[in-house]
Protein backbone atom coordinates (compact mmCIF):
# COMPACT_ATOMS: atom_id res chain seq x y z
CA UNK A 1 0.00 0.00 0.00
CA UNK A 2 1.22 3.38 -0.90
CA UNK A 3 1.99 6.32 1.82
CA UNK A 4 1.66 10.01 1.54
CA UNK A 5 4.71 11.77 3.23
CA UNK A 6 4.70 15.45 3.04
CA UNK A 7 7.25 17.27 5.20
CA UNK A 8 8.32 21.06 4.21
CA UNK A 9 11.19 21.95 4.97
CA UNK A 10 12.04 25.60 6.19
CA UNK A 11 15.28 26.67 7.73
CA UNK A 12 16.48 23.30 8.22
CA UNK A 13 13.57 22.45 10.36
CA UNK A 14 11.01 20.06 9.50
CA UNK A 15 7.45 21.42 9.77
CA UNK A 16 4.12 20.51 8.84
CA UNK A 17 2.29 21.50 5.90
CA UNK A 18 0.39 24.21 7.85
CA UNK A 19 3.19 25.80 8.83
CA UNK A 20 3.78 29.30 6.76
CA UNK A 21 7.68 30.61 6.85
CA UNK A 22 9.72 31.68 3.80
CA UNK A 23 9.96 29.22 1.03
CA UNK A 24 13.11 26.59 1.07
CA UNK A 25 10.88 23.77 -0.79
CA UNK A 26 9.22 20.40 0.48
CA UNK A 27 9.92 16.29 -0.10
CA UNK A 28 7.20 14.14 -1.00
CA UNK A 29 7.52 10.20 -0.61
CA UNK A 30 5.21 7.57 -2.25
CA UNK A 31 6.77 4.20 -0.77
CA UNK A 32 10.31 4.65 -1.15
CA UNK A 33 10.28 7.03 -4.08
CA UNK A 34 11.54 10.59 -3.43
CA UNK A 35 11.06 13.73 -4.70
CA UNK A 36 12.55 16.95 -2.87
CA UNK A 37 12.77 20.52 -4.33
CA UNK A 38 14.96 22.07 -2.06
CA UNK A 39 15.67 25.47 -3.31
CA UNK A 40 14.22 28.31 -5.72
CA UNK A 41 15.45 30.99 -7.10
CA UNK A 42 16.14 34.14 -5.40
CA UNK A 43 15.83 36.94 -7.63
CA UNK A 44 14.45 40.52 -7.01
CA UNK A 45 13.95 41.32 -11.09
CA UNK A 46 11.15 42.44 -12.24
CA UNK A 47 9.20 40.40 -15.41
CA UNK A 48 7.30 42.72 -16.35
CA UNK A 49 10.04 45.49 -16.98
CA UNK A 50 12.85 42.98 -18.85
CA UNK A 51 15.55 44.30 -15.98
CA UNK A 52 18.04 41.02 -15.40
CA UNK A 53 17.53 39.07 -12.29
CA UNK A 54 20.57 40.00 -9.25
CA UNK A 55 20.77 35.84 -8.71
CA UNK A 56 21.63 34.76 -12.29
CA UNK A 57 24.82 33.66 -12.70
CA UNK A 58 24.67 30.84 -15.21
CA UNK A 59 24.37 28.81 -12.14
CA UNK A 60 21.79 25.84 -12.05
CA UNK A 61 21.44 26.69 -8.61
CA UNK A 62 19.28 29.87 -9.41
CA UNK A 63 16.68 27.10 -11.03
CA UNK A 64 16.06 25.25 -8.10
CA UNK A 65 17.97 22.40 -6.43
CA UNK A 66 16.15 18.77 -6.38
CA UNK A 67 16.42 15.03 -5.64
CA UNK A 68 14.79 12.09 -7.33
CA UNK A 69 15.70 8.89 -5.70
CA UNK A 70 14.03 5.38 -5.91
CA UNK A 71 15.01 4.03 -2.51
CA UNK A 72 14.59 6.31 0.09
CA UNK A 73 16.61 9.33 1.34
CA UNK A 74 20.02 7.61 1.13
CA UNK A 75 19.33 6.38 -2.28
CA UNK A 76 21.31 7.72 -4.99
CA UNK A 77 20.12 10.87 -6.60
CA UNK A 78 19.65 11.16 -10.15
CA UNK A 79 18.35 15.08 -10.72
CA UNK A 80 20.31 18.01 -9.39
CA UNK A 81 17.39 20.86 -10.76
CA UNK A 82 13.70 20.28 -11.80
CA UNK A 83 12.28 23.99 -12.14
CA UNK A 84 10.72 26.27 -14.34
CA UNK A 85 11.23 29.71 -16.20
CA UNK A 86 9.08 31.86 -18.60
CA UNK A 87 9.19 34.88 -20.97
CA UNK A 88 5.86 37.23 -21.97
CA UNK A 89 4.81 40.10 -23.52
CA UNK A 90 8.22 42.35 -24.77
CA UNK A 91 10.89 40.48 -22.03
CA UNK A 92 14.10 40.25 -23.50
CA UNK A 93 14.88 37.09 -21.52
CA UNK A 94 13.73 34.44 -19.58
CA UNK A 95 12.84 34.53 -16.30
CA UNK A 96 13.07 31.92 -13.64
CA UNK A 97 9.75 31.52 -11.60
CA UNK A 98 10.43 33.15 -8.37
CA UNK A 99 10.35 30.90 -4.94
CA UNK A 100 6.41 31.22 -3.43
CA UNK A 101 6.07 32.13 0.06
CA UNK A 102 5.16 29.91 2.91
CA UNK A 103 4.88 25.73 2.60
CA UNK A 104 3.20 23.72 0.09
CA UNK A 105 -0.18 22.21 0.88
CA UNK A 106 -0.22 18.38 -0.19
CA UNK A 107 -2.29 17.03 -2.41
CA UNK A 108 -2.94 13.93 -3.85
CA UNK A 109 -4.85 12.98 -6.87
CA UNK A 110 -5.07 9.85 -9.18
CA UNK A 111 -1.38 10.33 -10.51
CA UNK A 112 0.25 10.28 -7.11
CA UNK A 113 1.06 11.99 -3.58
CA UNK A 114 1.94 15.35 -4.35
CA UNK A 115 2.66 19.17 -3.20
CA UNK A 116 1.24 22.82 -4.53
CA UNK A 117 1.90 26.32 -4.46
CA UNK A 118 -0.55 28.39 -5.78
CA UNK A 119 -0.82 32.30 -6.94
CA UNK A 120 3.36 32.33 -6.93
CA UNK A 121 3.56 36.54 -7.86
CA UNK A 122 6.67 36.85 -10.30
CA UNK A 123 8.71 39.42 -7.86
CA UNK A 124 8.75 42.82 -8.20
CA UNK A 125 5.94 44.39 -9.81
CA UNK A 126 4.13 45.03 -12.84
CA UNK A 127 3.24 41.58 -14.12
CA UNK A 128 -0.19 40.28 -14.37
CA UNK A 129 0.93 36.29 -14.59
CA UNK A 130 0.73 34.52 -11.41
CA UNK A 131 1.91 30.70 -11.60
CA UNK A 132 0.21 27.76 -9.69
CA UNK A 133 2.82 24.94 -9.15
CA UNK A 134 2.60 20.95 -8.40
CA UNK A 135 4.70 18.59 -8.38
CA UNK A 136 3.70 14.35 -7.70
CA UNK A 137 5.81 11.18 -7.19
CA UNK A 138 4.32 8.18 -7.89
CA UNK A 139 5.92 4.50 -7.80
CA UNK A 140 5.33 2.44 -10.69
CA UNK A 141 6.80 -1.28 -9.26
CA UNK A 142 4.91 -1.19 -5.86
CA UNK A 143 7.70 -0.32 -3.81
CA UNK A 144 9.01 2.56 -5.05
CA UNK A 145 12.89 0.96 -5.18
CA UNK A 146 12.93 0.43 -9.36
CA UNK A 147 10.40 2.56 -10.93
CA UNK A 148 9.09 5.90 -10.03
CA UNK A 149 8.11 9.22 -11.89
CA UNK A 150 8.18 12.81 -10.95
CA UNK A 151 5.47 14.57 -12.36
CA UNK A 152 5.54 18.96 -12.57
CA UNK A 153 2.19 20.76 -13.34
CA UNK A 154 2.83 24.58 -13.58
CA UNK A 155 -0.25 26.42 -14.61
CA UNK A 156 0.20 30.37 -15.66
CA UNK A 157 -2.83 32.77 -15.08
CA UNK A 158 -3.53 36.24 -15.94
CA UNK A 159 -5.50 37.89 -13.46
CA UNK A 160 -4.94 41.11 -15.46
CA UNK A 161 -7.99 43.28 -17.52
CA UNK A 162 -5.48 42.81 -20.92
CA UNK A 163 -4.60 39.97 -22.64
CA UNK A 164 -1.09 38.84 -22.39
CA UNK A 165 1.11 38.24 -25.86
CA UNK A 166 4.23 35.46 -26.39
CA UNK A 167 3.95 33.30 -22.90
CA UNK A 168 6.56 30.76 -23.02
CA UNK A 169 6.89 28.04 -20.37
CA UNK A 170 10.49 26.17 -20.00
CA UNK A 171 11.28 23.56 -18.01
CA UNK A 172 14.78 23.02 -17.08
CA UNK A 173 16.27 19.57 -15.60
CA UNK A 174 19.89 19.62 -14.64
CA UNK A 175 20.26 15.67 -14.96
CA UNK A 176 22.50 14.00 -12.59
CA UNK A 177 21.88 9.83 -13.76
CA UNK A 178 23.67 7.54 -10.98
CA UNK A 179 24.51 10.40 -8.66
CA UNK A 180 27.08 12.24 -11.12
CA UNK A 181 27.44 14.13 -13.66
CA UNK A 182 30.19 12.94 -16.12
CA UNK A 183 28.54 10.13 -17.71
CA UNK A 184 25.26 10.99 -18.84
CA UNK A 185 24.70 11.31 -22.56
CA UNK A 186 21.80 11.81 -25.25
CA UNK A 187 22.01 9.19 -27.65
CA UNK A 188 21.41 9.98 -31.40
CA UNK A 189 17.37 9.60 -32.07
CA UNK A 190 16.77 9.25 -28.51
CA UNK A 191 15.76 13.18 -28.55
CA UNK A 192 12.73 13.38 -30.49
CA UNK A 193 8.81 14.16 -30.99
CA UNK A 194 5.32 12.66 -30.97
CA UNK A 195 4.11 14.96 -33.47
CA UNK A 196 1.01 16.05 -31.42
CA UNK A 197 1.24 14.88 -28.26
CA UNK A 198 4.87 15.49 -26.48
CA UNK A 199 8.89 16.11 -26.82
CA UNK A 200 10.91 13.20 -25.58
CA UNK A 201 14.62 13.47 -24.41
CA UNK A 202 16.29 9.61 -23.02
CA UNK A 203 19.35 10.47 -21.27
CA UNK A 204 21.29 7.65 -20.62
CA UNK A 205 24.26 6.65 -17.79
CA UNK A 206 26.31 3.29 -17.98
CA UNK A 207 29.16 3.88 -15.69
CA UNK A 208 27.10 4.03 -12.16
CA UNK A 209 24.54 1.54 -13.21
CA UNK A 210 26.19 -1.56 -14.65
CA UNK A 211 25.89 -3.50 -18.24
CA UNK A 212 22.21 -2.84 -18.69
CA UNK A 213 22.78 0.81 -17.49
CA UNK A 214 20.94 3.47 -16.53
CA UNK A 215 18.21 5.57 -17.97
CA UNK A 216 15.30 8.43 -17.69
CA UNK A 217 12.63 9.97 -19.94
CA UNK A 218 12.02 13.47 -19.65
CA UNK A 219 9.04 14.48 -21.21
CA UNK A 220 7.37 17.58 -22.44
CA UNK A 221 3.60 16.63 -23.08
CA UNK A 222 2.04 19.07 -25.52
CA UNK A 223 5.43 20.68 -25.42
CA UNK A 224 6.57 23.10 -28.83
CA UNK A 225 10.34 22.23 -28.67
CA UNK A 226 13.10 20.77 -26.55
CA UNK A 227 16.68 21.95 -26.14
CA UNK A 228 19.07 19.12 -24.48
CA UNK A 229 23.10 19.33 -24.07
CA UNK A 230 25.68 20.25 -21.68
CA UNK A 231 25.23 22.81 -18.96
CA UNK A 232 27.35 25.31 -20.72
CA UNK A 233 25.44 24.59 -24.02
CA UNK A 234 21.66 24.03 -22.70
CA UNK A 235 21.74 25.34 -18.93
CA UNK A 236 23.29 28.11 -19.40
CA UNK A 237 20.47 30.00 -22.14
CA UNK A 238 18.54 29.86 -19.62
CA UNK A 239 20.66 31.95 -17.30
CA UNK A 240 21.71 34.31 -20.30
CA UNK A 241 20.17 37.99 -21.46
CA UNK A 242 18.95 37.15 -24.66
CA UNK A 243 15.40 35.04 -26.37
CA UNK A 244 16.10 31.68 -26.32
CA UNK A 245 13.67 29.32 -27.80
CA UNK A 246 14.42 25.11 -28.43
CA UNK A 247 14.07 23.87 -31.98
CA UNK A 248 14.46 20.63 -30.97
CA UNK A 249 18.38 19.55 -30.72
CA UNK A 250 20.17 17.51 -29.13
CA UNK A 251 23.97 18.23 -28.38
CA UNK A 252 25.03 15.49 -25.85
CA UNK A 253 25.83 12.70 -27.63
CA UNK A 254 28.99 13.24 -25.35
CA UNK A 255 29.00 11.80 -22.27
CA UNK A 256 29.06 14.95 -19.78
CA UNK A 257 27.45 17.28 -17.79
CA UNK A 258 23.77 17.11 -19.06
CA UNK A 259 20.84 19.12 -19.04
CA UNK A 260 17.85 19.40 -20.92
CA UNK A 261 14.66 22.06 -21.09
CA UNK A 262 11.33 21.59 -22.56
CA UNK A 263 9.48 24.92 -23.84
CA UNK A 264 5.31 25.50 -24.31
CA UNK A 265 4.73 28.54 -26.42
CA UNK A 266 1.09 29.41 -25.75
CA UNK A 267 1.32 32.76 -27.70
CA UNK A 268 -1.14 34.71 -26.14
CA UNK A 269 -3.39 33.72 -23.25
CA UNK A 270 -6.19 36.79 -22.78
CA UNK A 271 -7.50 38.51 -19.41
CA UNK A 272 -8.85 35.92 -16.83
CA UNK A 273 -7.15 32.72 -19.13
CA UNK A 274 -4.49 30.26 -17.96
CA UNK A 275 -2.27 27.49 -19.50
CA UNK A 276 -1.16 24.49 -18.08
CA UNK A 277 2.45 22.72 -19.16
CA UNK A 278 3.11 18.98 -18.07
CA UNK A 279 6.59 17.42 -17.48
CA UNK A 280 7.82 13.77 -16.50
CA UNK A 281 10.68 12.58 -15.16
CA UNK A 282 10.51 9.03 -15.41
CA UNK A 283 13.19 5.76 -14.38
CA UNK A 284 13.28 3.77 -15.78
CA UNK A 285 11.98 4.45 -19.39
CA UNK A 286 8.49 3.42 -20.59
CA UNK A 287 7.10 1.63 -23.41
CA UNK A 288 5.38 3.57 -26.03
CA UNK A 289 1.80 2.20 -24.44
CA UNK A 290 3.29 3.41 -21.23
CA UNK A 291 4.15 6.53 -22.04
CA UNK A 292 1.20 7.34 -23.52
CA UNK A 293 -1.06 6.39 -20.34
CA UNK A 294 1.79 8.86 -17.99
CA UNK A 295 0.00 11.32 -20.63
CA UNK A 296 -3.23 11.23 -18.94
CA UNK A 297 -6.26 12.87 -21.64
CA UNK A 298 -4.92 16.58 -21.48
CA UNK A 299 -1.16 17.20 -21.03
CA UNK A 300 -0.96 20.77 -21.57
CA UNK A 301 -4.02 23.07 -22.40
CA UNK A 302 -4.74 26.18 -22.69
CA UNK A 303 -8.26 27.88 -21.02
CA UNK A 304 -10.06 30.94 -21.79
CA UNK A 305 -12.34 32.75 -19.15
Amino acid sequence: MNRLVFLASVGGTLLSSTAMAQWNGGRIVDNTAVFQSLAGNTSTSNPGTGALPTSITGSAVSTGTSDFRLGGLTSIDHTFANWWWFRSGADTREFNIAAPAGSPVPVRSHFGNGMQWTGIAPQGAGSPLRFDLSYYVSDLDGAGTAAAVVRTILTVRNIGTADVANVNLFNYVDYFLGGQDGGDFVAAGNAYSLPGYARVVEVQDTTNAGAAGLTMRHIGYGATGYGVGSFTAVGGQMGDTGIDNFADFNNATVAADQSGVMQWNFGTIPAGGSATAVSDLVIPTPGAAALLGLGGLIAARRRRA
